[in-house]
């Protein structure tokens, strides 16, 4: 009897290839755009309890700043392995689109989700406290389980400064509620979306 393992879903967790200095460098970079950015802050006291994002005012940081710019140049060899790895997509080469930074305090966590419009999506984790919050992910097949025998449906990742965790868009997944206290440093990231590059065109 032979058996077979297929349709596997494939989730990359590598360490960043940055010096400790230009990390410091993006976390600096991201809490000084949470003191400044109004209208990311305006939108997270609204929709992000306990939160900083500029997913909704600023998603495209490496257009803004240096030290984003050289994360995504990394960033998009990264995914180009992953793809490879995966033995997705070989013809095609992605790049990243949307690129932005989640501050996430006590109380703050992502409900479960996916990104659209987008084929690799990714975070980079630029401080991640003692205690910081994982990402989970849920088995695409739970619900067509039906007389199944009970399995688990989530698998975690506890990242740790300077990872960074691949994953394609469609996953649905979340981040559970960050614990600690308002002496706690916050839980630092960068996530992005990316799409096929034709010609250096998007």
């Amino acid at each position: 009897m032979k058996t077979f393992r297929k349709f596997a879903s494939v989730i990359g967790h590598y360490p960043l290839k940055i010096s400790k200095k230009e990390l410091g460098s993006l976390r600096k970079t991201a809490l000084a755009l949470e003191q400044t950015d109004d209208q990311g802050l305006a939108w997270s006291k609204k929709n992000y309890r306990s939160g900083y994002t500029s997913y909704a005012s600023c998603d495209r940081l490496f257009e803004v700043s240096t030290a984003f710019e050289r994360l995504k140049k990394i960033l998009d060899k990264q995914i180009n392995h992953y793809l490879k790895a995966c033995d997705l997509f070989e013809w095609d080469t992605l790049q990243i689109t949307h690129l932005w930074v989640n501050v996430m305090y006590p109380g703050a966590r992502h409900a479960m989700h996916v990104h659209p419009q987008s084929v690799v999506s990714g975070t980079v984790y630029l401080d991640v406290p003692a205690g910081g919050a994982p990402i989970r992910f849920e088995d695409p097949r739970s619900g067509l389980f039906q007389c199944s025998p009970m399995r688990p449906i989530f698998h975690e990742i506890q990242p740790r400064t300077g990872d960074v965790i691949l994953f394609e868009s469609w996953m649905r997944h979340e981040v559970p509620e960050q614990q600690g206290d308002l002496a706690q440093r916050p839980r630092i990231s960068a996530s992005f979306n990316s799409f096929f590059v034709k010609n250096g065109a998007i």
